[in-house]
């Protein structure tokens, strides 16, 4: 069927085929193809429906759709396909609506899309599954524009058995450009209420990747009121070798009772993000989150606020893990990585993991962090097995570079309710610099989470803090600390395991280094009283494990504070005189060139004595003035004096 408007194109067929009309055909071809203020609709309630499109210069599609479409939920023989195909060098769609729909039970959607360019402005992709079959979409190109642009593929949850997931492809062999667009892919409950659907995968592949003022989300599990569907999430998974993402969003979510949030993964050779979001939560009353991965063999840069992240705030489920691999790492304007277990979850907070195989930069706010803001009672006990005192074993953040730097940054683990605080692991081969930053376990009323830092070559506390501490009243034990390195250099450096519970025990503290070094001279070990650390102050140093209402714990250290101010002030360093060492390089006599006297003169030797002549020269020849005469004695004075350097 076509709709009013103009149609451009050598041939266009249509038709219905079998014996009951179940096959809908529409076929435009030409050199080129436009479609102005028009629609091409192919539907059938019986069999299979097909929309195509060819041209072999370009297909432009203006204020016009495009909709096969598969209607009718009786049951088909076989499986039916409703097929959307465009191909063109050139493909341009400019404020249309293209859609692709089954809705008959076992059927599914394929949208095929192919070119050199493919450009789409304010236009609207859909395709939709309603049946138990998947659906696939994809746009394959040289290079693919989308700007202001939604596309959207959708299993609505109308099937009376489990749905097989969609995808959606979008795969470019140069340029992929998203600009304030929307790529998804999701799942309703249908008004049939029994639907078991899985949302789609979403796959972004490009040279070069470009990601400004878009949204990418992947989501199952209808909405808050019908949440009785749904399965896993979708994955999204973005391959390029530079990615650039400005002020986006990467999510992938899940409100089902029975599914899981996808997974995100990134992976290529360097990728720079200002701004955005990329996670995987699981909401409401679903189970787990999903994971997110980062994988380059080149740089990642992390800035402006970016947060990457695995969530929970189920009662059932728990935070994924988050796992960040690449060449160099540079976080900074407070931009965080984290894995989360919200307020109303199960308390099963995830694990963050962070690798550089050459250098990791946190500053201006960088925070890695694992945080548990749980709270054990009866439905986490009986859901998910856990207590206040233990956390999944994989529960840890991670941390690994040969040259690792923080300015201004933390890497913490903490926990605000009743559970254990995560533990804290920090390794560097080379140097582990800290200025004005903190690598820090916190519980509040649970146990503090232990800390082991591998400094490397050299570890450098400059106005920074290694501590584990409970806070509460009602909690447990501060959380050990183990710091090793071959050289540990302290300028208002605090390395605490305090705990302020009743009864409770401070951490142990081991520090095991060939070398400490202190501003100031010296370092306050032990004590019963936990000092409050104060970035303003200068050379005040720290070890202890505190518990001023309990028992302390153990401090360790392998050996004493090199005080290496105080060493130097009592060397003592005698004068030398240079007096006998003065030579006047204008001398006169001794065979200097630069004499009146005579004509020539030999060139001082190297092991001659280095004598000051000029003064002995000027003595002689006052002695000879005295006794020829005042005059004479007064000129020859003037013209000695013309020899002279300083002169």
């Amino acid at each position: 069927m076509l709709e009013p408007g103009k149609l451009q194109a050598a041939e266009v067929a249509i038709s219905n085929e079998g014996p009951l009309g179940n096959t809908a055909r529409i076929e435009v071809r030409g050199k080129s193809v436009v479609l102005d203020s028009t629609g091409i609709n192919a539907w059938s309630s019986t069999g299979d429906a097909f929309a195509t499109l060819e041209a072999t210069d370009s297909i432009v599609v203006t204020k016009s759709s495009i909709y096969p479409r598969l209607v009718g939920y009786s049951a088909l023989p076989g499986t039916h396909t409703e097929t959307l195909s465009m191909h063109a060098p050139i493909i341009r769609s400019d404020t249309s609506y293209i859609t692709s729909q089954a809705a008959a039970i076992d059927s599914k959607f394929t949208v095929a899309i192919e070119a050199d360019r493919f450009i789409a402005t304010d236009s609207h992709f859909w395709a939709a599954v309603s049946g138990s079959e998947a659906g696939e979409f994809s746009i394959t190109a040289d290079s693919i524009l989308l700007r202001g642009t939604e596309m959207t593929s959708t299993a609505d949850g109308s099937a009376t058995s489990e749905s097989k997931q969609t995808r959606l492809n979008l795969t470019a062999k140069s340029e992929l450009v998203l600009d304030h667009s929307f790529v998804g892919s999701n799942t309703g409950v249908s008004s049939r209420g029994f639907s078991r659907v899985a949302a789609g995968d979403i796959v972004l592949a490009g040279a070069a990747i470009d990601i400004s003022s878009s949204q990418i989300m992947a989501r199952a599990g209808g909405d808050l009121v019908n949440v009785g569907g749904g399965l896993n999430s979708g994955n999204i998974t973005v391959t390029g070798t530079e990615i650039r993402i400005r002020e986006s969003a990467l999510t992938s979510s899940t409100i089902s009772p029975v599914g899981v949030g996808g997974n995100v993964l990134i992976a290529g050779h360097a990728l720079d993000v200002a701004a955005s979001e990329i996670s995987s939560d699981s909401l409401f009353r679903a189970t787990d989150a999903g994971n997110v991965r980062i994988e380059l063999d080149g740089r990642l840069s992390l800035n402006s606020g970016t947060v990457v992240s695995s969530s929970t705030e189920s009662s059932q489920g728990r935070a994924g893990v988050v796992q960040i691999k690449a060449a160099e790492i540079a976080i900074d304007g407070g931009s965080s990585v984290s894995a989360i277990a919200k307020n109303l979850s199960s308390g099963f907070a995830g694990a963050v993991s962070v690798t550089a195989s050459r250098s990791l930069t946190l500053a201006n706010g960088a925070t890695l962090s694992i945080q548990n803001d749980a709270t054990s009672g009866p439905t986490q006990l009986a859901r998910a097995a856990v207590s206040a005192e233990s956390v999944p074993a994989e529960s840890v953040l991670h941390v690994t570079a040969p040259q690792m730097s923080l300015s201004g940054a933390e890497l913490t683990a903490s926990a605000t309710g009743n559970f254990a605080a995560s533990d804290v692991q920090v390794s560097s081969s080379d140097h582990l610099i800290m200025r004005n930053s903190a690598i820090r376990t916190t519980a509040t009323n649970g146990s503090g989470g232990s800390i082991q830092v591998n400094g490397g070559r050299i570890m450098v506390l400059d106005h920074s803090q290694v501590c584990t501490s409970v806070l509460g009243t009602e909690g447990g034990n501060g959380g050990d600390i183990r710091v090793r390195a071959q050289n540990l250099v302290m300028d208002t450096g605090f390395i605490q395991a305090n705990t302020r519970v009743p009864q409770a025990s401070g951490g142990s503290v081991f520090i095991d280094v060939g070398a400490m070094v202190a501003h100031g001279g010296s370092v306050l070990v032990g004590g019963n009283t936990p000092f409050e650390f104060d970035p303003r102050l200068t050379g005040v140093n720290v070890i202890q494990a505190a518990a001023p209402n309990g028992v302390s714990g153990n401090v360790s250290l392998t050996v004493p504070v090199l005080d290496i101010a105080g060493s130097l002030k009592g060397l003592s360093a005698e004068v030398i005189s240079l007096g006998a060492m003065s030579k006047d390089l204008c001398r006169i006599g001794g065979g200097s060139s630069l004499t009146p006297l005579g004509r020539g003169g030999l060139l001082p030797t190297t092991t001659g004595f280095i004598r000051s002549e000029s003064q002995d020269a000027v003595a002689r020849e006052q002695g000879r003035a005295a006794e020829a005469g005042s005059g004479v004695s007064a000129l020859y004075k003037k013209d000695v004096a013309a020899y002279r350097c300083e002169q």
